[in-house]
């Protein structure tokens, strides 16, 4: 029996994305719990909480330039995706993989020109 790989490729570059995101969500939850575990234990334990100590606990702002930084990320995973198409296009002798994979890219793509633009848009004036 020959194994098709040009369907299951598909299926596990988008597998490895949503691992991405999900692990980057569940250790951004366990953070957040944790450093509210920490401000409900000062509280109860009678400590103020003054700026000071909620730099000092790891508590951060809106990052300047995040999106900035995400959107590139993004465009670098569009460009990927573009390459897994002409690459698997090769292997597989499937012509219209690189099409199909255009197709796919531009979400992440349109999205990371859009953080990209809204992030230089949106920096502050110094």
């Amino acid at each position: 029996m020959n194994w098709d790989w040009t369907g299951s490729s598909y299926f596990i570059v988008f597998g490895f994305v949503i691992a991405i995101i999900l692990i980057n969500a569940i250790t951004s939850i366990i953070k957040n719990a944790q450093q509210q575990q920490t401000i409900r234990e000062m509280l109860k334990s009678g400590q103020p909480l003054d700026e000071k100590m909620i730099e000092a606990l790891g508590i951060e702002r809106e990052d300047r330039g995040g999106s900035v930084t995400g959107g590139f990320v993004l465009v670098a995973v569009a460009v990927a995706l573009i390459l897994l198409g002409y690459f698997g296009g090769h292997v597989s002798g499937e012509p219209n993989a690189m099409l199909a994979m255009i197709g796919v890219a531009a979400f992440p793509g349109l999205i990371g020109i859009v953080l990209i633009i809204s992030g230089l848009l949106n920096r502050p004036k110094q």
